[in-house]
């Protein structure tokens, strides 16, 4: 058995093309080139290529790429902290489950016993505002969010 988490420590570089474990390993410091657009390329601490060509180019000489800065890791360690921390959609409201059958049919549960309770619950709520504001990219809980918005 291998726990993924271990291998952090045995990478020189991560190549991925837009899986969250280029999140993970750019916040460990690893160099991690991207060979797609995503969530998180073009942020700062990702190897992004224009091209089949200079990805190509890049792979040949990623011996010569350097590990990443002390602001790049940063910059990863915020996106992290937001994307795996800050963005999870916490319901009370509504719960939301799959049941153990073989199409793991979803099953939700309204758990409002009030139209009042409905009108008032905060993580809709927070959700409704994150719907409306248009400007604003991630749903992120909590007041972190607006330095990581948009």
């Amino acid at each position: 058995d291998v726990n993924t988490f271990s291998l952090f420590g045995l990478m020189d570089y991560c190549l991925t093309v837009r899986g969250t474990v280029g999140i993970e390993a750019a916040s460990f410091g690893i160099p991690v080139l991207t060979a797609g657009t995503g969530r998180y390329d073009h942020r700062g601490f990702t190897i992004d290529s224009e091209s089949r060509a200079q990805y190509l180019a890049r792979i040949a000489n990623i011996h010569e790429i350097p590990p990443l800065s002390p602001a790049q890791r940063a910059l990863a360690e915020r996106f992290a902290y937001a994307v795996f921390v800050l963005r999870p959609l916490s319901l009370q409201t509504v719960t939301l489950e799959y049941q153990r059958d073989s199409k793991a049919t979803p099953r939700a549960r309204i758990n409002a016993l009030t139209r009042e309770d409905w009108l008032n619950a905060p993580d809709l709520k927070a959700f409704a505002d994150w719907v409306a504001n248009p400007a604003q990219v991630d749903f992120l809980t909590g007041d972190h969010g607006r330095s990581f918005g948009g």
